[in-house]
């Protein structure tokens, strides 16, 4: 297509991977994570007032059909999250399409970790960040 780009590369850290699914339903082995059920809903309802559309593959991508057109992707999930869930089933059905997919996951991590986390925490997630970005970029 002309004037259109490609994407060389694709970085979800602790996405937000299903905001059609109840937020009740996404748990954490902490006792207060970061994204609370009220808070999800909050935030589902500010990205995408309609519930209807919740479920489309732009707001939902773990409702595709089909991940094969993404680039080269990693997939950045927090242990605690109630989002890691959805971001690890995210990487898999990226997986299952062949695109390259790095996945991993930071242990004792919550939510916005490589903002409100340790330095090590933030370390152990920009650090594979860059050097997945220099050798797609480069």
């Amino acid at each position: 297509q002309t004037g259109a780009f490609k994407l060389s590369a694709l970085i979800a850290v602790y996405p937000p991977a299903d905001l059609a699914a109840e937020p009740s339903t996404k748990t954490s082995k902490k006792r207060f994570p970061l994204i609370s059920p009220f808070l999800a809903r909050v935030f589902s309802g500010s990205y995408i007032p309609d519930i209807a559309k919740r479920s489309e593959p732009l707001a939902s991508p773990t409702h595709a059909d089909n991940l094969s057109a993404l680039p080269d992707t990693m997939v950045i999930t927090a242990e605690l999250d109630t989002l890691r869930a959805e971001g690890d089933l995210f990487a898999e059905k990226i997986k299952e399409t062949g695109v390259a997919v790095e996945h991993f996951t930071v242990r004792d991590a919550d939510h916005f970790f490589t903002h409100q986390g340790t330095v090590a925490q933030a370390r152990e997630a920009f650090d594979p960040m860059v050097a997945f970005l220099q050798t797609r970029l480069t």
